[in-house]
């Protein structure tokens, strides 16, 4: 790999990094603004069965969906990482 592609690659590794460690919002469960909790025994809101799929669409429109996964508490990775490398001084 030439230098400048490794420049690029650490370049993109570094943003990663910083991305990762800069946990997004997830919104909270509200029916009113159509994000659904996921569990084992329902439909999800693209399969039949699910209460937004009997909700109407204007002509030429489709569904779009949003998957949020491996979500954790910000307060809990905080805590595991303090245990695993401590407190900074």
């Amino acid at each position: 790999m030439s230098a400048e592609r490794e420049r690029q690659a650490a370049v993109v590794e570094y943003w990663w990094a910083v991305e990762l460690f800069s946990p997004q919002k997830v919104p909270n469960v509200s029916s009113r603004e159509r994000v659904y909790e996921v569990a084992v025994d329902r439909a999800l809101p693209w399969e039949d069965g699910h209460p937004v799929r009997s909700l109407p669409l204007d002509p030429g429109y489709v569904w779009q969906h949003i998957v949020y996964g491996g979500c954790f508490a910000l307060a809990d990775v905080r805590d595991t990482l303090l245990e695993v490398f401590g407190r900074d001084e």
